[in-house]
Formats: structure tokens, sequence, C-alpha cells
């Protein structure tokens, strides 16, 4: 008897095992075809807790947005496997989740333990709110539609957007609603949708589309669509989305084609214009992401073929998603975001493009972003009236928003203070701003950590100073206004006070020339030491860690300068006396070149002025040129010159500074004398460091080559 017992016992675990086992398969196919509504019963009811069995039961729940049991099952697979042997994306993951659902303390628990991140994210999400000079009114769009709708977008005098209400389409697997289809509608009192139309079948099909843009004249859209073909990634079987374009032929849709650099090995998707529209903007991870998607941008020819689409880089993309790109009227860049600090999901932000490019994003803040994702915004930058998509709300939504001006009072200024070669943090610095009278405006110690953070009012022009026993004083312009990037961490590099060179006094100054955007020493510079008449003293390189240093006299006055290729020119003065000012120890930040705009530079073409060998004086050949300068900032009163002083390769740099120097003052003191004023006149000389040709050094070139770089360069300017 007790042996027939062993057997049945035997036989109903066989049984439980392979009724287990079976449940699991089966619940593993469904993962594998993205069935993921399906697969998370499947695998719930199996009751098995394995290290693969949690992580596909995560997913399922977090690519649904079901963010409590997403984080409740990757607790668990944390506490019961150790986090070194599972990937670190289920961490990231298990972090979105937990932000999701607000809960940050075991957030911060969580990344401590795994990544020993000391940061509150309760505070680093309150510090994204801190310098926003702007906050939105957001209300839910009333429109009469069953199951999913985002990704709205202009389209004439009508809206557009993506929905899953049409129950005429198959189910899709991963959250068993139909596919989608592009849908337009009517606003009626500003906050409802009305006068449904689906677009015809040329543009909706039996799969996915979603995210239109039309053109300004209404005869061309650009829109998503999942392919056909499946392509096998890793254990997956995936149908990636193309871009398509659109032609409207006498009143309807036709001619319906995948762009040329779309393909069924990765996806291309969210479509924007330029405001001009030369450009699409979209997202993809094709070749040369950064990330799992990445913003790209490709040429639209006048043609109507397309360039290469170049990646926007490592400014705006990041290892995680970018997604939903929109160019506004001003050309800021609107996109979604997992991979910068957030609320959760996806965040939405923005970017603002100057100088030829576009400069680090700005999350939206905590009036629109929820812990779940955010994204698809458009925004008429005129009225400060637009719209965005969430599924805060466990479904994909549209809202409408209004953005309102938040006056701030003051712009709060932190950052790091950290040693410049060691990269180890220096607690106990005192950093300092000081206004244009030299009054402190706000002062702080930085903490154990190195950090700094003060307040400061807004709109003005400041100095920050930063100093610490056994480094050298370093100071840097800092401006507040609207092209401050608030959001970024200014951090300061201190240099270690070196007790070498042997300086023949007790009168000197040195420091360090760093970039003053990334604070690193700049190899290179050229630093130029001046008395008090602008009598050149001294010149010469930094050395191998960017340092200068120059003897000087006591009870003097002096100023340096320093130039490098690519840099703004830096100047100056200071005082050296026998008592408190003995020696100065001063970092010099340079800034990048800035590109003057079309706006700035005057299209009146200057020709070089040239000089003969180791000369400084106008020649006659110049005089001719300087003529018609002269007449003509007569003529245009508002305008001023820019004279940049150059030489050959011949003789040597601190030499050739001086000579570059004496050509440019020769070229200024030839307006002052025909009656232009001094004050609109700047100059600048680099020597022989900016060749326009390849004759770099001595006896490689012809003597018309040499006589080339003998010059004045000269530009007017607003």
């Amino acid at each position: 008897m007790k042996r027939l017992f062993s057997i049945l016992l035997i036989s109903v675990v066989s049984l439980s095992v392979y009724s287990q086992k079976s449940t699991t398969d089966k619940a593993d196919k469904m993962f594998k075809q993205r069935a993921y509504l399906e697969a998370a019963a499947l695998y719930k009811a199996s009751g098995l807790e394995s290290q693969s069995l949690l992580q596909n039961l995560g997913d399922c729940y977090y690519y649904n947005n079901q963010m409590n049991d997403a984080a409740n099952t990757y607790e668990k697979l944390f506490k019961k496997y150790k986090a070194e042997e599972i990937d670190p994306a289920y961490l990231f993951r298990f972090s979105q989740a937990l932000k999701g659902i607000k809960n940050y303390a075991r957030y911060d628990e969580l990344l401590k333990k795994n990544n020993g991140s000391q940061e509150s994210i309760a505070k680093v999400l309150a510090d994204l709110n801190e310098n926003l000079n702007f906050e939105f009114q957001i209300k839910n769009l009333r429109y009469n539609l069953e199951g999913a709708n985002f990704g709205i977008n202009y389209f004439g005098d009508k809206l557009i957007f993506a929905t899953s209400s049409n129950n005429n389409r198959p189910a899709y697997l991963w959250n068993n609603r139909p596919y989608l289809d592009l849908i337009t509608a009517t606003l009626k009192n500003e906050n409802e949708l009305v006068n449904f139309e689906l677009l015809s079948d040329k543009i909706n099909t039996n799969t996915h589309e979603s995210s239109a843009v039309l053109t300004r004249d209404g005869k061309t859209l650009y829109f998503s669509r999942t392919g056909k073909k499946k392509i096998k990634v890793g254990d997956l079987k995936v149908a990636n989305v193309k871009l398509f374009k659109a032609e409207l032929v006498e009143g309807k849709w036709a001619n319906v084609v995948a762009l040329p650099f779309t393909s069924d090995y990765y996806s291309t998707q969210h479509p924007a214009l330029s405001q001009d529209e030369s450009k699409l903007y979209f997202s993809s991870d094709m070749p040369g992401s950064i990330g799992s998607f990445d913003i790209f941008e490709v040429d639209i020819n006048k043609d109507g073929t397309f360039g290469t689409p170049k990646n926007l880089g490592s400014a705006i993309n990041t290892n995680e998603r970018e997604q939903f790109p929109f160019i506004s009227k001003d050309n800021t860049l609107y996109f979604s975001s997992a991979g910068f600090v957030g609320y959760g999901g996806l965040d939405l932000f923005y970017s603002k493009y100057e100088e030829g490019e576009y400069k680090a994003p700005v999350n939206l803040g905590e009036t629109i972003n929820s812990g779940l994702d955010d994204f698809a915004i458009i925004i008429d930058e005129d009225s400060n009236r637009g719209y965005f998509s969430s599924d805060r709300d466990g479904i994909d939504k549209l809202y409408s928003l209004t953005r309102m001006e938040r006056k701030l009072e003051n712009v709060i200024v932190k950052g790091t203070v950290k040693d410049l070669f060691k990269g180890s943090v220096v607690p106990g610095a005192l950093v300092t701003a000081l206004n244009d009278k030299n009054e402190v405006i706000a002062s702080q110690t930085a903490d154990e950590n190195g950090q700094y953070r003060l307040s400061v009012p807004n709109d003005a022009k400041y100095t920050l100073k930063s100093e610490y026993k056994g480094y050298n004083i370093q100071e840097r312009p800092l401006v507040i206004d609207n092209t401050y990037e608030s959001h970024k961490p200014l951090d300061i590099l201190l240099e270690p006070v070196n007790t070498s060179p042997k300086f023949k006094t007790e009168n000197f100054v040195r420091g360090t020339v760093k970039s003053l955007k990334s604070g690193e020493p700049l190899l290179g510079t050229l630093v130029s030491l001046y008395d008090d008449k602008g009598i050149l003293m001294e010149s010469k390189p930094v050395d191998e860690r960017g340092r200068y240093y120059f003897d000087l006299e006591p009870n003097s006055n002096y100023s340096v300068t320093a130039h490098k290729e690519g840099f703004e020119v830096f100047s100056k003065k200071f005082v050296i006396d026998d008592k408190e000012n003995k020696n100065l120890s001063y970092d010099i930040l340079l800034a990048p070149f800035k590109e003057r705009s079309g706006e700035d530079v005057v299209d009146f073409t200057i020709p070089n002025i040239l000089f003969d060998f180791d000369k400084s004086n106008i020649r006659p050949d110049a005089e001719v040129i300087m003529k018609k300068v002269v007449a003509y900032m007569k003529e245009k009163i508002d305008l001023k010159i820019e004279i940049a002083g150059h030489t050959d390769a011949y003789g040597y740099d601190e030499y050739n500074i001086r000579l570059s120097q004496r050509r440019a003052n020769s070229a200024a003191d030839y307006l002052i004398k025909d009656g232009i004023d001094k004050n609109r006149i700047n100059t600048s000389y680099f020597g022989e460091k900016l060749p326009l040709n390849g004759c770099v050094k001595e006896y490689v070139c012809t003597k018309e080559e040499y006589q080339a770089n003998r010059r004045c360069e000269l530009r007017l300017v607003k």
C-alpha cells in the first residue's frame, strides 16, 4: 500500500511539473510574439519564480504600463537573485517602475545598493523645476472614441492622430486592441474633438499607422507604418516600423511609398518637419544609433530626393529611447526621452537651436510630466497652446496644454568643486557670486560632497569666484539670461598650487588656461604678458598641464592675453604691489569661438591687407582698401570693425605675436587718424598660428604662399 501511494505521489508531482512546464513554454511563446497580456497570465498561473520567468513577467507588466505589478515582480527578481547576475536593463526598468508609482524611498535604496548613488531622487526631481521660467496648464481633450489615442499633430485646419478605436481592424497581440489607424478631427470649444474621419485605405491598413505630419501646402503626408516582414532579433521576431510618404492627387491620397532610407532591419518612425520643410526629423534604431532609439535628421532636397540621415548626437541622444520629435516655429526641438533625468517612463524635453546646434535638453517639469509615458508634444509658440499624449491614466490619451510664463526672481546656480587633476571633490571650498561692483551677492562653502548651491537674482552678470587653501583662486564669468543653461550643473575644477617653477622674485602671476565649457586644460594656448602701456613683455605657450607663469615687478600694472585657435581671445588687467597683491594665482577660462550670425556680420567684403616681410607699415595697395573702409564706416556709423593680425611662419613664436600686434595696431591707427572712433575698433593678433594655407614652418612653401599669410583680416560687424 505504501509503495502504491509513493507511485501515485510521484505521478501527481510529475504531472504537475509537466503541466507547469507546458504553461511556461506556452507563456514563453506568447512573450516572443509580444502577446504580453496573455504571457503574463500564463507566467502567473505557473506559480514558478525562476530568474527568466520573473524577468519576462516583469517586462510583460512594464511594457503595458502596469507599474505596480512590474515593480512588485522586479522586486522579487532582485531579492531572489544576485544583481550582478541580472542584466542591467532590468535594473533600469525596475527603477523606472518605482518612479512611476512614486516609491522614491525604494528607488534611492535600489540605486545606492547597485550603483553607489547617494542622490535623493525626490530632490533631483524637485531641482528640475527650480529654474524653469514657464509652467503648463493641462486638460483632457474631450472626444468620443474608444481605445488608445495619441500622437496628435496639425493637419491644415484640422488635427490628426493615431487611434485604436477602429474595431474593423484585427487585434494587436501586445495589448489585444485593434491595430492603429490615422484619423482626423476638428476642434470645437477649444477642448473638444468632433467630426472624426479615418484616412482612406491607401493610408490605413491592417497594420499600425501613426505619427503623421502634413506639409503646409497640404499635398504631402509623412507617416509611420509597421512593416509586414518580420525579422529575427535575438529570440524575437519583430516587424519594424517604416516612414512612408503619400501625395494628394485630385483630392485623394496616392503614390504611397516608403522613404529610401527605411529598412526591414531597423525602425524609422515619428516624422517631423523643420519650419522651412527642408529637413525631416525622425526617431530610429538604425546603425549609428547611440541607444535603442535616437533622433535623426535628413535633408529633403528641392527635387524631392533625400540626403543621408544624420544622428543629432550625444547632446540629444542617450543609451535609452529618444522619440517623437517636433520642431516649433522658433526651431526649438521638442521630444520625449527615457534617458535623461526625469519623472519616469518617457518625459517631455525641449532643446534650443543656437550657434548651429541643439543645446542640452531641458525637462519640461512636473506640471506636464508624470511618472508614466508623456510624449508627442506639439506647441504653437505664438499662442503658447498645444497638445501632447500620455498614458498616465492607464491608456494613451490626448491632452491640451497652455504654457504660462513663470517669473523667476532668483535662479539657482549649483555644481561640484573638484580637483582639476585628480577629479576628487574639494569639500570646504568657498564659492562666491560677485556683481559688477565686486559686491558679494551669494556665497556658500561646498559640502562634504564638494557640492555648492547659490541663489542669485535673475537677468544679471556675475563673477563666480572659487577658492580653497592649497588651490589657485578661480574666477569665471557667469551671465544669467535667457541663454543660461540652468539645468546643467556648473562644476568648478580647481588647480592645486604648484611650488615649482622657482620664481626669480616674490612677485609673479600664474594659473591654468582651461575651457570655459568643460573646465579641462587647453594645451597649445599662447599666453602673453603686457605692461601698462600695452607693450609686449613676454609670450609663451602653456606647459604640458596647461599652466602659465610670469615673473613681475612690484607696484606695476599688467595685462595678460591668451590665444588659442577655435577660442575667443582673452584679456585681463591686474595690479601687483609689494603689500597685499604680491602675486596672483588666476585661472584663465577661454570660451569657444562663436561664429557671427547673419544678422551681425555686415555684407561688405573687405580683402585682406598685406604686409612686407617683417614689416607693419600700411603699403600703398593696402591704403586703397583702408580708404574704402573709412568711407563706408563714416557712412554707417552703427558699425564696428574687427582687425586680426597675422604673420608667416618665419621667426620665433614670441616675435611673431609682437609683429602681428604691430600690424593690427598699424591698421587701427590708420582708421583712427582718418576720423574713426577708437571705440569702434577691436584688435586681436595671432602670430603664425592661423595660416591660410599649409605653410606652418619655414622653407616649405613658395614666396607667394608665405606672402598671403602676412596679413590683417578686417570684418565689419553691428
